[in-house]
């Protein structure tokens, strides 16, 4: 996991060239490296570099209406689903992600099928009714 000094989202290592969106302190990026089948992959994230929802201000969470706002107009007539990354694990040093809060916006629908298959993957038994 890539941590602060090596965060693809802080400044000097922001590539400025894949900002959609900027507020107060938010962004909306464009995935550099987005999900094998879109070209529509974008990511929220804090500027100011929080590994966790429970660093924020709630001055920081009153711009999430901004870019609830901005993703429905940019998604427009498409579903689209988002989750949240928290990385709970410090020593994970695989580099595919980092420790900055970030949120993804992907068009589509989720399937629960997806779900499983990847909490399953993680060694997670799922009991299906």
């Amino acid at each position: 996991m890539l941590g602060r000094d090596q965060c693809p989202f802080c400044e000097p290592q922001l590539d400025r060239d894949y900002i959609l969106w900027e507020g107060k302190s938010w962004r909306i990026v464009y995935n550099k490296y987005p999900y094998v089948g879109t070209h529509e992959h974008l990511m929220v994230v804090p500027i100011a570099h929080h590994k966790f929802a429970s660093e924020f201000s709630p001055d920081e969470w009153i711009e999430m209406g901004e870019i609830h706002h901005f993703m429905e107009k940019f998604f427009f007539d498409k579903l689209y689903f988002s989750f949240t990354r928290e990385n709970f694990h410090e020593n994970i040093a695989d580099g595919r992600s980092v420790e900055h809060w970030h949120m993804h916006f992907l068009p589509g629908k989720l399937e629960g099928k997806f779900l499983r298959k990847m909490l399953e993957g993680q060694g997670f038994s799922i009991i299906q009714d």
